[in-house]
């Protein structure tokens, strides 16, 4: 999205909206199974206690029923009550350092990378059961 990263790049008051639109977008987990202690209904569909459930992370961040727009990337999107780090008593506990982490990478890189394209034919992606990101994601200059 590289009209969003001028955008940072023009506006690093930007950065913490860009981090929480890519955890939205297309975060690290994106399911996560889970059994229900207690009947459930959800969009008018029960589930009894005992039931095992995937949670689909990547399907909620892009529900169309919260987000207008759901699949177009926007820095300036509010992103509240996106669910990238799980929810409640499950919210991950190295959300604020992951979150810390990529706010000052970003802050140092985007300065000095300036322009740049992704090479996506030698993008390669992680293989696992739950965890989704990139092994290598080469990038060109200018």
């Amino acid at each position: 999205h590289p009209d969003q990263r001028t955008a940072v790049r023009a506006d690093p008051a930007l950065i913490a909206g860009a981090v929480e639109e890519t955890l939205r977008f297309d975060g690290s987990t994106q399911a996560m199974a889970r059994g229900l202690t207690r009947d459930v209904e959800l969009h008018g569909q029960r589930m009894r206690a005992g039931t095992k459930v995937l949670l689909l992370y990547g399907s909620a961040n892009r529900d169309e029923r919260h987000w207008r727009g759901a699949d177009r990337f926007d820095v300036r999107r509010d992103t509240a009550g996106h669910v990238a780090f799980g929810h409640g008593i499950h919210h991950c506990l190295g959300a604020a350092l992951a979150r810390l982490e990529t706010r000052v990478a970003l802050s140092e890189l985007l300065p000095v990378l300036g322009d740049y394209t992704i090479d996506r034919d030698a993008a390669r992606r992680v293989h696992s059961g739950n965890v989704r990101g990139y092994s290598a994601l080469p990038l060109r200059r200018g």
